[in-house]
């Protein structure tokens, strides 16, 4: 979403866009955050982890292709499919960070994320300072577009979201969730390796046993099936409906 204006800006003559496309083209990152809901259900159902994944990998993906659009129609497109993935990260990332570092240090570490995240806005600016002054044209027959600098720093701001589905492999899905789904035993692995890459004794684990907390039931039911049973889908409907009313308003 950060440093999209400025692409606006700078490919207004390659895609041909005047002042109405524009305004469409400003709104498609917020009008992806309506579709981006359902992303909480499913990170309490499928797990952290994979939501984070699924909302790194895809929103990563739409994010690159934007910046090979021959035109403003395609960017639109390309832009609302990202942007409902992608809006999804910051969110489930508070969550997994939170579940996964103790009650002393958690505090510091969220003001940590969302100091980070306000800065990106900076940081954006920043990149498009140096990138979009550059001179150069590069034809790309097969795709029928020539690329320049806006298409490079449209590419640059999706590369956070790949480093990011990158290292998320390395990691482990969060242990609470474990617990709650009642995988207490992994749950219970996860944290002694967690404590071993801090620089703990294995032998010296404090924990040898987890109370489940609650229980999620995810096993029976598919994801699918048992959100069409929640009331998510009655608030999806009623919060994307009233944020469409309000952008005619």
């Amino acid at each position: 979403m950060f440093g999209f204006s400025m692409v606006l800006a700078a490919a207004t003559c390659d895609l041909q866009i005047g002042i109405t496309e524009t305004g469409i083209l400003a709104s498609a990152p917020f009008a992806g955050v309506f579709f981006a809901f359902p992303f909480g259900y499913y990170a309490d159902t499928g797990g952290r982890r994979r939501a984070l994944l699924l909302s790194t990998i895809v929103g990563f993906t739409f994010a690159a292709l934007s910046s090979f659009s021959t035109n403003w129609q395609m960017m639109l497109a390309f832009k609302i499919l990202g942007c409902s993935f992608s809006t999804a990260s910051f969110a489930l990332t508070m969550a997994y960070l939170g579940e996964c570092v103790g009650s002393k240090q958690r505090s510091r570490y969220l003001i940590i994320m969302v100091s980070m995240d306000l800065a990106c806005e900076v940081v954006s600016n920043g990149i498009a300072y140096f990138v979009l002054p550059l001179t150069f044209h590069w034809p790309i027959p097969w795709l029928f577009i020539t690329y320049t600098p806006w298409r490079l720093y449209t590419l640059i701001l999706a590369l956070p979201l790949g480093i990011g589905a990158l290292l998320l492999l390395c990691l482990y899905e969060s242990p609470k969730f474990l617990a709650n789904k009642g995988d207490t035993k992994e749950a219970l692995n996860l944290l002694r390796r967690i404590y071993v890459i801090n620089g703990g004794i294995e032998e010296k684990f404090p924990v040898k046993q987890i109370k489940q907390p609650e229980e999620i039931n995810s096993k029976t039911d598919t994801i699918w099936s048992s959100l069409k049973k929640s009331k998510l889908c009655h608030y999806f409907n009623l919060h994307c409906c009233g944020g469409l009313y309000s952008c005619f308003i």
